[in-house]
């Protein structure tokens, strides 16, 4: 059996049997009066892309379908979630996360629901939460930024972190988020898109770090964003990730869990 198909086996499908218990076990209108939609929603989402990652389509199909209910109805309530509530940014990545799993969901990428998270972003940084950034925070915001489109706020973000006019930032922001600056702040789509080649080949090493860490959102926002996507449906932008990664890496990966006693030869 290939590397991959041991770490599916050995690791994600048993995650994902998990996921799915929990999430069948969650009512729509208990989490609507426990103001817990949104948190739930979002959660459900990366748990359907852990079921695209497993090949699971069938359950990572119900995960999605959950997911767009309780994300949908979040939306139409402007829910203020129970716990952990952060103005803007919580309405933020809750329309970024209902987006995807819309397209993922239906087909058809809804523009409106995008803006709606690029707003509220914006909104957030606004009220100065930009000015607690560092470096290592703006590499982090990369994927949802990217995938939200959110090229004007990158922009004001690397202002505020370098000041300077556009080609002092641009030497001094390195990294991903230099590139994810270069892709926000590209003269036409040429550039653009030599741009996203760039940071593409960098974020191909991230991707399995990603899945193995549970970082599926990133993982998501990343591949929608800069990655092609193949024909047919939009999950098998997902679960056709795997031909991006190394299988030596897997392997390394497998071997370290082998020897925590995580998985079994078997």
């Amino acid at each position: 059996m290939r590397p991959i198909e041991t770490y599916i086996a050995s690791k994600l499908e048993r995650e994902l049997r998990t996921s799915l218990g929990i999430a069948r076990s969650l009512e729509l209108n208990d989490e609507r009066e426990a103001r817990c939609l949104s948190p739930h929603g979002k959660g459900l989402f990366r748990d359907a892309v852990l079921g695209y990652l497993a090949r699971c389509r069938e359950e990572a199909d119900e995960l999605a379908a959950k997911s767009y209910a309780f994300l949908s109805l979040a939306q139409s309530i402007d829910e203020k979630e129970q716990y952990s509530y952060s103005p803007y940014y919580s309405e933020g990545t809750r329309a970024a996360a209902l987006a995807y799993i819309h397209w993922i969901y239906t087909g058809q990428v809804d523009e409106t629901i995008i803006e709606n998270a690029r707003v509220n972003l914006q909104r957030y940084y606004d009220q100065g939460h930009a000015q607690t950034l560092d470096r290592t925070g703006l590499a982090l915001s990369v994927p949802l930024l990217l995938y939200t489109e959110a090229y004007t706020l990158i922009e004001q973000l690397a202002n505020r972190l370098w000041g300077g006019m556009p080609e002092d930032r641009s030497r001094k922001a390195t990294g991903v988020f230099g590139d994810a600056l270069r892709i926000a702040t590209a003269s036409n789509s040429d550039e653009r898109n030599s741009a996203k080649e760039k940071l593409r080949k960098k974020m191909r090493k991230q991707l399995f770090h990603w899945i193995d860490r549970g970082n599926l959102e990133d993982l998501a926002y990343t591949l929608y964003a800069l990655f092609p996507r193949p024909d047919g449906a939009p999950c098998r932008l997902i679960e056709e990730c795997w031909v991006y990664v190394d299988e030596q890496e897997i392997e390394a990966r497998l071997q370290d869990l082998r020897r925590m006693g995580s998985i079994s030869d078997d």
